[in-house]
């Protein structure tokens, strides 16, 4: 997994806290950062506090996709003022 390589700063093999912050904190995302600690917790099978690649991939689909919904809930909230 191509993003998983890359967000692994470290390389020690997991996605630390300090590392899902980065991720989801920035552009595409822009997330607060209770979010990323929800997120991070949700997909932590194994409780250590990190994401090995499995959970990585679960934890970055799952942000991919409420980053998508919360846009176009917001673009549609947009669209809908401009007619009042």
């Amino acid at each position: 997994m191509p993003k998983f390589k890359e967000y692994d700063r470290d390389g020690n093999g997991y996605i630390s806290l300090e590392e899902a912050s980065m991720i989801l904190q920035n552009k595409p995302f822009n997330f607060p950062a209770d979010k990323v600690v929800v997120l991070l917790r949700k997909f932590d099978k194994d409780g250590n506090g990190k994401l090995d690649i499995d959970e990585f991939a679960d934890f970055y689909a799952e942000a991919k996709a409420t980053s998508v919904l919360s846009h176009t809930v917001n673009q549609s909230i947009y669209s809908a003022s401009l007619y009042d």
